[in-house]
């Protein structure tokens, strides 16, 4: 094991092999955490059910077997957490409640990858037509899943963003979308719930991270405090990714602290 750098905040946005879009194991990722001084990460992998989407590489029992294996492995090291990544929850919600019953999850991310179950944003297809048209249908889904779904925290609150940059849209917002993204932020107060501050963005060329912090300050502003970091990490070497520069984006915002979750229960760590 590699010493580890200086202790940074707590990663909980992580993929592994069991999301079909990464192949990377568990004990890497707990590895590359470690040195790179993360004392908590938790595995929120895939769990949707969009059109040509499988859900079957994710074997539940395997995958908390996993997790169970890497607590062992890096105990006194690294806090593993077991998570997920629940697309549409407020769509899928009759499938992903028994799921969520027994309470063998520490954290769920609620996100939107399918507008409405069916469209999904990440293909050229969706922004046919008019951006303004795409994102708003994108931000009103958002709001229903805040309002409606079962979840911890709200993953990548304006991904969008991402999609019509890799298609060549102008994303204009988050200005021409207030009312449902505030719609959204309310409903996440008023739930208890908390947003993540997605770095994936900041390590692929975007100056703000998910959600933007014109979008964080609208949160704050509504009385928003629950917070986690996330790198949405598929590859190991990108766990705990541009944290760094996050927190000094919350700090300079006026946030203090940060969320972590132990069996969908909230703590607290200053930051």
């Amino acid at each position: 094991m590699r010493h580890p750098a200086p202790v940074r905040p707590p990663d909980y946005h992580v993929h592994t092999r069991f999301s079909i879009d990464s192949r990377s194991e568990m004990s890497a990722v707990c590895e590359e955490a470690v040195a790179r001084g993360l004392r908590e990460v938790a595995f929120t992998d895939h769990l949707n059910y969009g059109p040509g989407y499988s859900t079957d590489h994710l074997d539940l029992a395997q995958y908390a077997a996993e997790a169970d294996r890497c607590r062992s492995a890096f105990d006194g090291w690294l806090r593993v957490r077991l998570g997920l990544e629940v697309g549409e929850p407020h769509v899928f919600a009759e499938r992903v409640a028994p799921l969520l019953e027994d309470r063998l999850f520490d954290i769920v991310l609620g996100s939107v990858h399918y507008v409405g179950g069916s469209r999904p944003i990440f293909e050229e297809a969706y922004f046919a037509r008019p951006v303004r048209e795409a994102c708003g249908a994108y931000f009103r889904d958002v709001a229903a899943l805040a309002a409606e779904g079962d979840y911890d925290v709200l993953a990548h609150l304006d991904v969008i963003r991402r999609y019509a940059r890799e298609f060549g849209r102008v994303y204009d917002g988050p200005a021409p979308y207030a009312d449902p993204i505030r719609a959204a932020l309310r409903a996440v107060v008023e739930r208890g719930k908390g947003i993540e501050v997605n770095t994936f963005a900041l390590r692929s060329g975007h100056e703000e991270p998910f959600p933007s912090l014109e979008i964080l300050r609208w949160y704050r502003e509504l009385g928003g405090e629950v917070l986690t970091l996330g790198s949405d990490a598929h590859v190991p070497e990108d766990v705990g990714s541009s944290f760094d520069g996050a927190l000094e984006m919350l700090r300079g915002l006026g946030f203090t602290r940060l969320a972590t979750f132990e069996r969908r229960e909230m703590r607290w760590i200053a930051i």
